[in-house]
């Protein structure tokens, strides 16, 4: 059953890659290859892992591919073919800007002033990290307030928060990464491939905030959303003919990218404290990688277990909405204690640890069962493939400014990839710091804009070529 449902996933990237376009960031390719990559590295850990996939979660994995494919396809067809949604394409009154990447000028007041800025937060959040950690025993160690944040956040009703204003302004700090990223890029792109210094230290000095955080995702969502601003920058001046070559070099990109992430995520784990020490390398990301489809396998095979069967939800979409819900809360005056660890028990197989991840389809089985899985996995994917989509319309025309749609798909594109791990599309997207970093974004996107040199700035006919 296990090697039956590989095929068919496999067989679904194939279609969807060559259905697409041979586009490597198209949403459908991406969640039906990563799903065949978590299960390749699940065989291959066959006879350790007894990874012999029941029938429910075949049919649960197939039928979702399928279903997402085909929910793309169709998304695809009727935005193309304006029933969906009318698009009407921005025109910039300057034709010499159709087709090109304009570089984005950034005055060296705004540079210094974000950077200033960005380390002031960063210091005060450390700060404050350590003395709120420090009757756990952080020692005045911010690696260890980071280990012992971390912990507390995920695994007890014990949370740390900071003070709100501070917290804000993090928050501007870690939205600002995407923006400083964008700008980099889009400067190396343009016909003049500028890099200035100043620039690129603000990209690594706000990259790196979302590591007091004590989480990898927010880390890794920056790489991804290095890839889409690169990838949907650099296909825009491209003529139809020259995209022919992307087939290959985009392919290799993207074994590069992967490649990076995976020498990342050990350090990452060491720098939290979150390192197995008992296991190498290998071992650990082929966990992380296969580990969650057989968590879900476990799962719809033994629904009954004691480890699942004692947890109930009371509202609708508990768990699928789990942090919408602790807002809501949060303001409400209600319980904000979520039963993590009921709802997502840790699994294990001897000495093999599986963590407690379940894929994408496990929240929403446990809310809807498995029509409704299915049923929500369709809502991903319109939505992801009408933003890529949307992008991909406006692209055409770009300037010397922030599109914001690009890093807002940055994040959706985030979701879906990681769909074979956890349901982080949900918890990223229905959110409201994912509100307010496109506020953020939106806000920066504008200030760039008037700051431009006024023969370089954009005049467009109508508002939506401003997103």
């Amino acid at each position: 059953m296990s090697i039956l449902c590989f095929v068919i996933l496999l067989g679904l990237t194939i279609v969807a890659y060559m259905y697409f376009d041979y586009t490597l960031l198209n949403p459908a390719f991406l969640f039906c290859a990563f799903f065949a990559l978590s299960l390749a590295d699940g065989l291959f850990n066959y006879r350790s892992w007894e990874y012999d996939l029941g029938p429910k979660t075949v049919l649960v994995l197939s039928c979702g591919a399928l279903v997402f494919l085909i929910v793309s396809v169709l998304t695809k067809e009727l935005y193309n073919r304006g029933i969906l949604f009318k698009f009407r394409e921005s025109t910039i009154s300057r034709d010499e800007s159709r087709g090109k990447v304009q570089l984005i000028s950034v005055p060296d007041w705004l540079g210094w002033s974000n950077l200033l800025f960005s380390i002031a937060i960063l210091g005060i959040v450390s700060k404050s990290l350590i003395n709120l950690t420090a009757e756990w025993g952080s020692n005045g160690n911010l690696l260890n307030a980071i280990s012992i944040a971390n912990t507390l956040n995920k695994f007890s009703d014990t949370g740390i928060e900071f003070p709100f204003i501070e917290a804000q302004l993090f928050v501007i700090v870690q939205a600002s990464a995407f923006v400083w990223l964008y700008i980099i890029i889009n400067n190396f792109i343009s016909d003049r491939k500028s890099i200035n210094i100043l620039t690129l230290s603000n990209v690594f000095v706000t990259i790196i905030s979302p590591l007091l955080t004590g989480s990898r995702g927010p880390f890794f969502m920056e790489i991804v959303a290095g890839v889409v601003i690169y990838y949907f920058l650099s296909n825009s001046s491209r003529t139809r003919d020259k995209k022919l070559v992307i087939k290959f070099t985009s392919i290799f990109s993207a074994i590069f990218v992967f490649l990076i992430i995976i020498l990342l995520f050990r350090p990452l784990l060491s720098f939290m404290g979150r390192t197995d020490d008992t296991q190498g390398l290998f071992s650990y990301i082929s966990i992380y990688l296969g580990g969650s489809i057989k968590n879900l396998d476990y799962y719809l095979s033994n629904p009954s277990s004691g480890r699942f069967s004692h947890v109930g939800t009371v509202r609708w979409g508990e768990v699928s909405f789990a942090n919408l819900y602790e807002f809501i809360d949060s303001i409400t005056g209600g319980s904000t204690n979520r039963q993590w660890a009921e709802w997502f028990p840790f699994q294990s197989l001897g000495d093999v640890s599986f963590g407690n991840v379940y894929t994408v389809y496990y929240p929403f089985i446990r809310d809807w069962g498995i029509p409704g899985a299915i049923s929500a996995i369709a809502v991903i994917s319109f939505v992801s493939q009408f933003f890529f989509e949307l992008v991909n319309a406006k692209i055409k025309n770009l300037t010397g400014t922030i599109r914001v749609s690009i890093l807002v798909y940055s994040i959706i594109e985030y979701g879906v990839i990681f769909c074979f791990f956890s349901n982080w599309i949900s918890s990223t997207i229905i959110n409201t710091l994912f509100i307010r970093f496109i506020i953020i974004w939106f806000l920066y996107s504008r200030l760039l804009n008037l700051l431009q040199p006024k023969d370089k700035r954009p005049v467009y006919q109508n508002k939506i070529g401003q997103v």
